[in-house]
């Protein structure tokens, strides 16, 4: 198959008027987005401006700006999105960082409420605590968001995004403060919600999923491991199969390891919503990163790694599994260094697309891996990547050197023909299409 041809464009996150120029050096772009819905945002450390663009036309587009902006300080992985499009509201989820200042109190987590397309702020509704550890502390719907608190109380509140005002739906207390409280998938039902949740401690060999509406649990069931050789099971992103099921990937490490990533294994279990009866489960020898559904390949499609910290090599994983039963159709693996990948995805339109801090990119059809192999490595095994037709010109004397080593890629968002690369400074945008 002929490598795709790569098409770019650059964009600018426009600051507010006013800004020195001599600061936009200064500038590190950050973007919040959600693999379901139509919106990204983009914001920058000072704070400066917050800007909605959208990919759902297959080019990446200005949508709006939000005023006012969000706090340049939060973290992007700590943050999170929803649209409701019934009443056109963008709604963001974030913290700020822990204070370093012992005279100063950490500022609970907010949700904010944006109109589409005027940007000005709705609603801003303070949560009742710090956000909870884990995957994500927030899920999100078309209609609802759940949002999961650690301190002072672990806890789970569901909002409901219908109306011009963020309204509490339902509020999940965990029953001791030790434990880790999360959600994991959230669907709007025709005048309800499931919400399921996860509950576990540190140690403990067993995961316990919940199915909530808004009327309390409706059931429950336990995910378990031995206990020598599990006694922390940590739930990853969820994915919806069917109306009626989910895919989850869970990672497992034991204290005599640290609870160490890199010496992870990792379960796939499909589940039926709401009653929880689990349909397989399958256990992997390494951790996994991401499972995406693709039913035009009856595959449940599952990215993970292989290494331990500090290897100057990796392996990452990409396994086929049948969504009837799990069985394996077919795994294939390619080398890479740690300390210049950066990311790999599968798209919604049956795409593996690998990301690299230089800007390197390789796509490839998920159809030819199953039935091929991945083939875009060289003899020793290395993926192979192309460049991406733009890139910003280099900053200083040390990036110059660097040439095409050069790792101007911070972040990366990726979509399904397309490529969103956020470069280590400056306030530019390349997009990248094919």
């Amino acid at each position: 198959m002929a490598p795709h041809e790569f098409q770019a464009s650059t964009l600018c996150h426009e600051t507010t008027e006013g800004s020195s120029e001599q600061r936009y050096p200064l500038y590190t772009l950050k973007a919040i987005h959600s693999d379901s819905q139509p919106y990204i945002v983009t914001f920058d450390s000072l704070g400066a401006a917050s800007h909605v663009w959208s990919a759902q036309s297959g080019q990446f587009t200005h949508v709006t700006e939000l005023k006012p902006a969000l706090p340049g300080a939060i973290l992007a992985h700590r943050a999170s999105i929803t649209y409701c499009p019934s009443m056109s509201v963008l709604v963001i989820g974030f913290e700020l960082p822990v204070s370093l200042r012992p005279d100063q109190e950490d500022k609970p987590a907010v949700l904010r409420l944006y109109p589409i397309p005027k940007g000005i702020l709705l609603q801003e509704l303070e949560l009742p605590g710090r956000l909870a550890l884990g995957t994500s502390p927030f899920r999100c719907s078309s209609f609802h968001i759940a949002a999961a608190v650690a301190v002072p109380v672990p806890q789970i509140i569901v909002y409901n995004a219908q109306t011009s005002a963020c309204q509490e739906v339902l509020r999940i207390p965990a029953s001791l403060q030790s434990e880790t409280l999360l959600p994991i998938y959230i669907q709007d039902t025709e005048n309800d919600f499931v919400l399921v949740t996860s509950t576990t401690n540190v140690p403990s060999s067993t995961l316990l999923l919940r199915a909530h509406t808004h009327q309390g649990e409706k059931s429950s069931v336990k995910l378990d491991r031995p206990e020598d050789l599990v006694d922390w099971l940590r739930p990853g992103h969820a994915v919806k199969l069917t109306e009626n099921a989910i895919a989850l990937y869970v990672t497992e490490t034991h204290s005599s390891n640290d609870h160490r990533l890199d010496s992870a294994t990792s379960m796939i279990c499909v589940i039926a919503v709401p009653d929880l009866a689990i349909s397989w489960k399958k256990n992997f020898d390494f951790r996994i990163n991401k499972i995406t559904s693709h039913s035009s390949l009856n595959s449940l499609v599952v990215l993970g790694e292989q290494g331990q910290h500090g290897d100057s090599v990796s392996t990452s994983v990409i396994s086929f599994l049948s969504i009837q039963d799990g069985s394996i159709m077919r795994t294939e693996s390619f080398l890479y260094q740690p300390g210049v990948f950066l990311s790999a995805r599968c798209t919604s339109a049956d795409e593996l697309l690998i990301v690299t801090k230089t800007g390197g990119l390789c796509v490839t059809s998920l159809k030819s891996i199953l039935d091929e192999g991945f083939r875009d490595k060289d003899d020793e095994g290395f993926v192979i990547t192309r460049p991406s037709p733009l890139r910003p010109d280099p900053y200083n004397a040390k990036a110059r050197k660097a040439g095409d080593g050069w790792k101007w890629v911070e972040q990366c968002i990726i979509y399904s023909k397309g490529v969103i690369l956020l470069p280590s400074r400056g306030t530019e945008i390349y997009a990248v299409t094919w």
